[in-house]
């Protein structure tokens, strides 16, 4: 079975990209665009091909994967360094990894405004029209309504030029109450800039969501021969309620079911079936239901990546 994973500079997974089995070992990958190899991917434009050769994929003639540049919950990546992992794994549980380095630069001309906290951490990004930075203003209400009902943010970072926030943030989720900072950022090809800067007042006119912030640690997991390996699901309660959690197999069964409290905000996945079995190395889907008790039902997914190293494995790198 093999698995490609992207990672970035900070080691951090962007994108479980494929997880398939394939008729032999990957001893070596080719990353190609339009057919030719690079190192490097013009963001936004096609799809990197991740080609393993030597071997096939069920029901086609090679092992190609293709990745269109964006991260699991489909925002565009941005420029810089990232990995490719590629990981095959042999019916012993052996496990082979080879790494590809990756520079994606965003070539063509572009104005984004980005929305962030008051923790610092980007909530959303929003493309607007490209505009030169000498046509940059930014105006933005100083108090703001979010919200299944509100009408939207508009946020005009230019003459003419505007844009709608809804209020959400990258994973759909309405964001809470809070302070935000709005950034015009334009990139010219040639550099990044922020050209204009505005705070401003986020008001939920529609309550407080069920669940938000939901993160896996650590994602990918490795399970060793000495076992004891686990994944640790957090989120950020609203309100009080309960969180169901289901995890599916690549195959779509249910392996596994959890229920907390939702004002626990924390759930451990020992990596057993229901059964008692321990997970087998590949990737998973993680349903979490939260249902608040105002009556709201909240879905949010999250993919899980498990690699199984043997005992000998363990020898060797120690």
């Amino acid at each position: 079975m093999v698995s490609i994973i992207a990672y970035n500079s900070a080691g951090e997974v962007v994108k479980i990209i494929a997880a398939s089995y394939l008729t032999g070992p990957a001893v070596s990958a080719e990353i190609r665009m339009n057919g030719s190899p690079t190192d490097s991917y013009p963001g936004g434009e096609g799809e990197l091909e991740i080609v393993i050769p030597g071997v096939k994929s069920p029901g086609h003639d090679s092992a190609l994967f293709t990745w269109d540049g964006t991260s699991e919950n489909g925002q565009k990546v941005t420029s810089g360094t990232y990995h490719l992992q590629i990981a095959t794994q042999d019916r012993y549980g052996h496990t082979d990894t080879i790494v590809e380095e990756l520079f994606v630069l965003e070539g063509r001309e572009k104005t984004e405004i980005r929305i962030y906290n008051s923790a610092g951490e980007l909530v959303r990004v929003l493309e607007g029209s490209a505009i030169p930075a000498s046509a940059v203003s930014l105006e933005v209400e100083e108090v703001a309504l979010v919200g299944k009902t509100a009408p939207g943010v508009i946020i005009e970072y230019g003459s003419g030029m505007n844009t709608v926030w809804d209020g959400k943030n990258n994973m759909g989720i309405i964001v809470a109450s809070g302070m935000y900072e709005v950034q015009v950022v334009v990139n010219d090809a040639n550099a990044i800039t922020i050209y204009a800067v505005q705070s401003m007042m986020v008001l939920q006119q529609d309550g407080v969501e069920a669940i938000s912030d939901v993160k896996l640690l650590p994602n990918p997991v490795v399970i060793t021969g000495a076992g004891g390996a686990s994944q640790r699901i957090t989120w950020i309660p609203g309100q009080a309620g309960t969180a169901d959690i289901r995890i599916y197999n690549i195959a779509g069964e249910a392996i596994r079911s959890l229920a907390v409290p939702l004002l626990s905000g924390t759930v451990t996945w020992d990596l057993l079936t229901d059964h008692g079995k321990t997970a087998a190395g590949g990737v998973y889907l993680i349903v979490i239901t939260a249902r608040a008790a105002d009556g709201t039902i909240q879905n949010t997914k999250i993919k899980s990546a498990i690699m199984i190293r043997t005992d000998s494995q363990d020898e060797t790198v120690n």
